[in-house]
C-alpha cells in the first residue's frame, strides 16, 4: 500500500498510481466498482461507433394486399430494408392473411427469395385472418424484403399488418 501522507512525494506516488492500477487498494477499488454501478457515467450512442449498424429495423405496412395465386412469390408493396452494411442478420417477419386458398410469406435476401419448403416460410391454410410469422438468420449485403404466394391457380389471397424487422448479428 502507498503512503500518501508525505506531501513532497503525493504528486510522485499518483502518478505511480495512474500508470499501474493494480497498486489502487483494495477499499479504493471496492468502493469505485460499486459507485460505477450506482452512478454508470451517460454516453450517448452516437459516439459508439459502429452502434447504429446493429440496432433494429423495423418496418410495417397496414395496407391490405391482394395476390392472385401461382407459382412465383411476388413482391407487392413490402415492407423492405434496404441500404444495410453487409453481415449475418435475423431478419423476423409476420403478417394476417386470409382468402379461399393457403397463404405464404416469406423473404427476399438481395433479390433471392428463401425457399418456400424450408420451414423458415410461414405458411397456413384458412379463409379467415389469421396472423403468423416467422424468423430466419441469413447472410446479407443490402436488403431484404417480404414476398407473397398462394400456390393455388386462380386463388386469391388477402394480407395486411405486414411487419418485417432486421437485427445485424455480427459482420
Amino acid at each position: 500500500m502507498i503512503d500518501l501522507s508525505d506531501d513532497g512525494h503525493v504528486a510522485s506516488m499518483l502518478a505511480q498510481l495512474l500508470r499501474d492500477p493494480t497498486l489502487y487498494p483494495d477499499e479504493f477499488k471496492a468502493w469505485l466498482t460499486n459507485w460505477m454501478e450506482v452512478s454508470p457515467p451517460t454516453l450517448p450512442l452516437d459516439q459508439i461507433s459502429g452502434f447504429s449498424d446493429y440496432q433494429i429495423k423495423s418496418v410495417t405496412t397496414d395496407p391490405e394486399i391482394s395476390i392472385t395465386g401461382g407459382a412465383a412469390y411476388v413482391t407487392s408493396g413490402g415492407p423492405i430494408v434496404s441500404n444495410l452494411p453487409p453481415g449475418k442478420y435475423l431478419v423476423i417477419y409476420s403478417a394476417t392473411g386470409h382468402g379461399n386458398a393457403s397463404q405464404r410469406i416469406s423473404v427476399m435476401v438481395d433479390n433471392v427469395t428463401v425457399d418456400p419448403d424450408t420451414p423458415d416460410c410461414a405458411r397456413w391454410d384458412s379463409t379467415t385472418d389469421q396472423s403468423h410469422g416467422s424468423q430466419i438468420v441469413v447472410d446479407l449485403k443490402k436488403e431484404v424484403q417480404m414476398v407473397y404466394r398462394s400456390p393455388v391457380g386462380g386463388s386469391v389471397v388477402y394480407f395486411s399488418n405486414r411487419t418485417l424487422s432486421v437485427q445485424r448479428i455480427s459482420t
